[in-house]
């Protein structure tokens, strides 16, 4: 079955189509739809076909959810804070329906079916818009590009006597063990394989794991500590340009 809808029932021209798919799933279990938003009209295929009154029955429900006879709008400026972001924790409000934008603004409906939630719904997504604060995610995001690069630098190991050794998680915990047994007195001879061209390097007792030891913490410590010392100016930068403005060069 094929039923068409003129775009301009939807009001806002917008079709959400998880929405869409959310709410006829909810009402009408057991009918799959698809559709092409592009089309005017649009066009809902729906397998296996419906009975013949489901036609009325579903454009009595879905349109009037894209007008706004079922459902109550909360506009905001998005010129004050991120939309993305408040789109992401408004889904989580009880009632929440769907979201639609328009130049400068964006708007949150909720579900009638949700009304006595809808005053508090508001109320939470208003306290999210008047609290919330940009510079916390793009902090967050500039440290995570830090951290990444800290691992990225570790996982290309440390040179030792003009080889090169790993510094994976694996090779980390070997390299502690050793270092563990040497500081006990255990002058067990250590075999360490490079990782660029297959070579061995041996260590001949205790001393020789401790100094070999000793330059992979050295360079593991290096990287962690030119992270923080990166992640502390990003923690004290007062703005976007000021956190745009932490290079990590490394």
């Amino acid at each position: 079955m094929i039923i068409s809808i003129p775009k301009s029932d939807f009001g806002d021209g917008q079709i959400n189509k998880a929405v869409l798919l959310r709410r006829i799933a909810w009402q009408f279990p057991g009918v799959v739809p698809t559709f092409d938003a592009s089309a005017d009209p649009v066009e809902f295929t729906f397998i296996p076909a419906p009975v013949p009154e489901f036609t009325d029955q579903f454009k009595t429900f879905i349109v009037p959810a894209h007008t706004g006879n079922q459902a109550t709008p909360y506009t905001f400026s998005i010129s004050t804070f991120d939309a993305e972001k408040i789109h992401d924790l408004a889904k989580g409000l009880t009632g929440y329906s769907h979201t639609t934008t328009d130049v400068g603004s964006v708007t949150f409906w909720f579900d009638p079916s949700q009304a006595e939630q809808d005053a508090a719904g508001v109320a939470v997504l208003q306290a999210l818009v008047d609290n919330y604060d940009p510079m916390v995610d793009a902090r967050r995001v500039k440290m995570a590009q830090i951290d990444h690069k800290t691992i990225e630098l570790i996982s290309k190991g440390f040179v030792y006597s003009g080889k090169t050794f790993s510094l994976s998680d694996n090779a980390e915990k070997k390299l502690i063990t050793w270092r563990i047994k040497a500081d006990g007195g255990d002058a067990t001879t250590r075999t360490a394989p490079t990782i660029d061209n297959g070579d061995t390097h041996t260590l001949i007792d205790a001393a020789a794991v401790i100094a070999f030891t000793d330059a992979a913490f050295d360079v593991i410590q290096g990287h962690i500590d030119t992270g923080e010392a990166l992640r502390a100016s990003v923690r004290a930068a007062a703005d976007q340009d000021a956190i745009d403005a932490v290079a990590d060069t490394r």
